[in-house]
């Protein structure tokens, strides 16, 4: 399952996406070694080989954290590549930094998520204050630094293909947009995940952004869905009326 997680630290704690005026502006996280070591607590064992990147494996699955190279960090990008197993993890990390994470797959908080409410239907407890009692898998990890495996990979290395689909941008309307003040991180947030989704180079990949920040009309072909969904709500938040096609070519 691949899905993907934006992190801010907002004016004040909201319950809904609904709720944050036009003009609100995130807060920054912290500085970069304020930000990789809460991460770091939380996922032990993360890569900070490239320090704007960092990559963690687990038997859970995998995140890539893209903090950018800004410093304070104004948000984190999650690329997740696991299931519902781990967002606890990234709720405790949101603890930690004091903010909130938006799950782009459903375009909501994640504490209102479809992953968080599975894992509250399994039994789990999770609270919407983020009072956190870890299940076994996670204590696990948490506690015992459980290191990436020998042969993990990158999310950029060749994964089996879910199906692939059109993604269409048929208009733009700012007056639907929930998040327009955050143009500039979701042009970056589409971009690497274009980039997992499509084979096309990266000058191809800015040209299609080019259209985003131009407020353009364009479709572009996924050969990879897999971050189909978080793509679209992506772009919804700053207005874009989106169709996905699957199975397109």
């Amino acid at each position: 399952m691949s899905w993907d997680v934006a992190l801010f630290k907002f004016s004040r704690r909201y319950t809904d996406v609904s709720e944050m005026p036009r003009d609100e502006q995130p807060s920054p996280l912290g500085t970069l070694s304020v930000v990789q070591h809460a991460v770091t607590a939380v996922f032990p064992g993360t890569d900070w080989t490239d320090p704007s990147w960092g990559i963690f494996g687990s038997e859970l699955g995998s995140i890539e954290f893209n903090v950018g190279k800004d410093d304070p960090i104004t948000s984190v990008a999650l690329h997740v590549r696991a299931g519902d197993a781990i967002v606890e993890g990234i709720l405790l990390l949101c603890e930690k930094l004091d903010c909130q994470a938006i799950d782009y797959s459903d375009g909501s908080f994640l504490e209102q998520s479809a992953h968080t409410r599975r894992i509250c239907r399994s039994g789990a407890n999770i609270g919407i204050k983020l009072s956190l009692v870890k299940t076994d898998a996670w204590s696990r990890i948490a506690h015992a630094g459980i290191r990436p495996k020998p042969d993990f990979q990158m999310t950029t290395s060749k994964q089996p293909l879910s199906s692939s689909c059109t993604l269409q941008v048929m208009g733009w309307e700012e007056s639907t947009a929930w998040f327009p003040s955050m143009g500039g991180y979701v042009e970056r947030l589409f971009m690497r995940s274009l980039q997992l989704s499509t084979p096309m180079s990266r000058r191809e990949a800015k040209n299609v952004v080019k259209k985003i920040a131009a407020r353009e009309i364009f479709e572009v072909f996924l050969a990879d869905d897999s971050h189909a969904n978080g793509m679209s709500h992506s772009l919804e938040s700053i207005g874009a009326q989106v169709s996905l096609h699957r199975g397109a070519s």
